[in-house]
């Protein structure tokens, strides 16, 4: 029996990635996983843990930016 092959719209790596008060770090992380996964295609999830400063902003705004 073969294994399932992925559509190609759905990603083959999820990454999560658990984040608390990191506003200055999401980009730099997203610019680094993208580099270090070259042209496989991936998913970054993620998890904010009650941060009081912009992270949800700055995700928002990069999630925006991928679309």
């Amino acid at each position: 029996m073969q294994a399932a092959q992925p559509r190609p719209e759905q990603p083959l790596v999820s990454i999560v990635v658990p984040v608390l008060d990191e506003q200055d770090c999401v980009d730099e992380l997203v610019r680094r996983v993208t580099a270090a996964l070259g042209g496989t295609r991936f998913e970054l999830l993620f998890v904010d843990d009650g941060s009081r400063d912009q992270t949800a902003v700055r995700v928002a705004a990069l999630r925006a930016a991928a679309t």
